[in-house]
Parts: structure tokens; C-alpha cells; sequence
């Protein structure tokens, strides 16, 4: 298939890894927003695109992605401007100036749709998507998961193949339901899973999944 790359959000989960595909060298990993799972067993590139002073008013820990970055020097390590200091000295600017010639390139709202639109940039052949619960996570703008859905449309249309695992919610039809449940005596579940999983059994929401 040519370059892919596999982009591992907070919500991925090993068991919906295929982990033949890190044997693959034209396969690469992506990270974000130092989320780092352990069981990753390597990374090629890894993101965090937000300003600085953005990161610092968030109160992000910074010193933890610039002793990550520090500790792994051959890994291109992208940040939004460049952080004082000294702090990643290496690391590389996201090129989002260069990246403007493509429709709507301003529309972004997490970093998963930058990825994608990154990955249409570097003539990646297939991007797989890997804990992008971005309906559920609150974390997140409103429009997180549609921004997502307009890019990943639009790598297709330009050639690049898009993939989701079961740990994404991704292409789904969402709506609002209105109940008389009381929260800690009655279920409450943030969402209820009614795709084929639901109707098998499956439990809406589970603290250890």
C-alpha cells in the first residue's frame, strides 16, 4: 500500500492494534499530546500542536514532553512555534503555513484532523486512526468529531485511505436522548452503544474498558 501511518490516540486500546503492521517499514507511528502507551512498542514521529503560552495557560506539563523529546533525539518531535529557553531545541515546526494550499485549511479543531491533513501533505498512502473518541470526551470542541470526518472525507477524495479501529466513534449518527434517570442510582452512561455490539449484549459504558 505504500506509507502509512498509524495514529495513536488517549482512547486506543492494544487489543485493537495489529501489531504486524509495526514490522512494516513503511508503516510509521504517530503520537499526540503525550499520550505515550506503553505497549506502543515504537514511535516515528510524535505531535504536540499548540503554542506555547497556549500549553502554559492549559497549565500543560511541558518538562514532560521536553525530557521525552530530550531522551528520544532521533524521534522529529513537531510543536507548533518554538519553545524558549532551549526547551526542544530539536524539534520541528509544524508546517501548517506550508500546508495552506489545500481547501478549508484553517478548519481544524483537534489534533487528529491536523495528522490527517499532515499525512495528505506527505503523500501517505493510508492513515489508521487508533482512540479517537472525540463525541465522548469533554474535553473536546463540538465540532471535533465532524472537523475529523470533513478531513478524513477529503484524504480519500485526494487518495489517501482512512482507517478506523473499534476504538474510534467516528462515522456514526449521534442524538440526544432525554430520561428520568438519577446519576449513582440509576445507569447513566455518557453514551449508549445501540450498533450491533449494544444489540449483542454489550454493556453501553464500562469503567475497565
Amino acid at each position: 500500500m505504500g506509507k502509512q501511518a498509524v495514529i495513536i490516540g488517549g482512547a486506543a486500546k492494544a487489543k485493537n492494534i495489529d501489531f504486524e503492521m509495526f514490522l512494516n517499514q513503511d508503516v510509521e507511528v504517530w503520537g499526540i499530546n503525550a499520550i505515550r502507551k506503553k505497549w506502543v512498542p515504537r514511535w516515528d514521529r510524535m505531535f504536540n500542536i499548540h503554542k506555547y503560552e497556549l500549553l502554559l495557560h492549559y497549565g500543560w506539563p511541558v518538562d514532560v514532553d521536553a525530557e521525552w523529546a530530550s531522551e528520544h533525539p532521533e524521534i522529529p518531535f513537531y510543536t507548533a512555534d518554538k519553545w524558549p529557553d532551549g526547551r526542544m531545541s530539536r524539534a520541528k515546526i509544524f508546517p501548517r503555513t506550508e500546508m495552506s494550499y489545500m481547501p478549508r485549511s484553517n478548519y481544524h479543531c483537534n489534533s487528529f484532523d491536523w495528522l490527517i491533513a499532515f499525512a495528505i501533505h506527505n503523500d501517505f498512502d493510508a492513515v489508521h486512526l487508533h482512540g479517537c473518541m472525540l463525541s465522548l470526551d469533554p474535553m473536546e470542541q463540538l465540532s471535533a468529531r465532524a472537523c475529523v470526518e470533513y478531513w478524513a472525507g477529503y484524504a480519500e477524495a485526494s487518495g489517501t485511505k482512512i482507517f478506523t479501529a473499534k476504538d474510534c466513534n467516528l462515522f456514526y449518527a449521534f442524538h440526544f436522548v432525554q430520561s428520568e434517570r438519577v446519576y449513582g442510582y440509576d445507569d447513566c452512561p455518557a453514551f449508549e452503544d445501540r450498533t450491533s455490539a449494544h444489540e449483542a449484549g454489550r454493556a453501553p459504558y464500562r469503567f475497565d474498558e
